[in-house]
């Protein structure tokens, strides 16, 4: 049996402006379950206008939500990461976002009162807001864990579908999701692709 301890580091991306629903908590977690598992995790931090070294090669990129004007100083910084963020996505590093996170995955935000915001295009997804706004639980039902997902929506985006590069990580049950149209919530590539793709809980129109 080996003794080689396992390392996993994360990269936390823009934390200090987004952070609205306290989403340190998702590192926090994740750092509590590699615990039990004895695994060691490094935690280090890319803000605005300061240098990240990414010689460091994080295994998890994380980036939390934030309002629209704050997603729109972030949109203008990651951009200029956009090669090199794609690099390690295609070497398998795992990006995992919410809210603001999850839409500067996709291609592009369009907020009511701001400039469109241009994303990484690691999904292909677009947002654009909504003149209602979506609040309440949510129950979804997703393949990848075999589970049960619940949780909490507050968003007036609506996340839509471009092709089937890119699949829902799981079936609204109860809830609004991603758009409130098509049942979809969440979204997902390669481990989508490789896991869920022939799963009804996936299955969905394409706009």
């Amino acid at each position: 049996m080996s003794n080689k301890t396992l390392r996993l580091h994360i990269c936390h991306m823009y934390p200090k402006l987004l952070n609205l629903y306290g989403d340190f908590g998702n590192i926090l977690a994740i750092k509590k379950r590699c615990f039990w598992r004895g695994i060691e995790v490094e935690v280090s931090s890319l803000n605005l206008e300061e240098k990240y070294d990414f010689s460091l090669k994080p295994d998890i990129f994380f980036i939390g939500g934030g309002q629209d004007s704050q997603q729109l100083d972030v949109s203008n910084d990651i951009l200029k990461y956009k090669e090199k963020l794609k690099d390690f996505a295609n070497e398998n590093a795992v990006f995992f976002s919410i809210c603001g996170g999850y839409q500067l995955l996709g291609k592009y935000y369009k907020p009511f009162d701001l400039e469109e915001q241009k994303g990484l295009a690691l999904l292909d997804v677009y947002t654009v807001a909504s003149k209602k706004r979506f609040i309440g639980n949510v129950t979804a039902k997703c393949k990848i864990s075999n589970s049960t997902l619940v949780g909490f929506e507050n968003h007036s985006g609506l996340t839509f579908f471009e092709n089937n590069a890119t699949l829902p990580l799981a079936k609204v049950v109860v809830g609004n999701g991603n758009n409130g149209k098509d049942k979809t919530e969440g979204a997902c590539k390669k481990m989508c692709l490789e896991l869920i793709c022939t799963d009804q809980c996936c299955q969905r129109t394409p706009n």
